[in-house]
């Protein structure tokens, strides 16, 4: 993630930044009604657009250490509201997500590949392909009699570790 550092906001842009989001209370979320990307609030302090919740932690509690992610307690993309809004590094923030159940990690019957396996580009389908199923019908054919991937390497157009993902079933296992 590479995020640029925000300069301290002046007088005017803290006014002007006031006049884009709806203050619903200290505990509820501060939504914000201006310009939105992605659902995060997006304010313009010259010269840059940047993340409006990272604005609001500048106005707030000063400087965001570099590398550091302003985190949402609250979840709510478009939240200004300070007392939702925590430092942490990106792996504090995927960590967080992960926690709270948002991450989109779908597995099992749940996977693309296993809803949709027609879209799934396999062997010569795959326009970088190296080799067609019949090579890799040959070559698990030889190493299937022992012979070594260096001697097979040689009459293919791919490396010892393409030898050695097909023969650990990595790559072309529908052949």
């Amino acid at each position: 993630m590479n995020v640029k550092p925000i300069r301290v906001p002046t007088r005017k842009d803290i006014i002007r930044f006031a006049k884009h989001f709806a203050m619903n209370g200290p505990d509820n979320c501060w939504e914000w009604i201006g310009w939105k990307a992605g659902g995060y609030g997006m304010f313009y302090l010259a010269p840059l657009t940047v993340l409006a919740h990272r604005v609001a932690w500048v106005i707030n509690f000063g400087k965001i250490p570099e590398g550091i992610c302003v985190c949402h307690h609250c979840d709510n993309p478009a939240c200004v509201n300070p007392s939702h809004l925590f430092l942490g590094t990106v792996l504090d923030n995927n960590m967080d997500k992960i926690k709270k159940g948002r991450a989109n990690m779908p597995s099992g019957e749940n996977n693309g590949a296993a809803k949709h396996p027609e879209k799934i580009w396999r062997g010569e389908q795959c326009h970088t392909a190296k080799l067609t199923s019949e090579d890799v019908r040959k070559i698990k054919a030889r190493l299937a009699n022992g012979e070594r991937s260096p001697s097979i390497k040689r009459d293919f157009p791919i490396s010892l570790c393409g030898i050695q993902r097909i023969k650990y079933n990595k790559t072309w296992r529908h052949v």
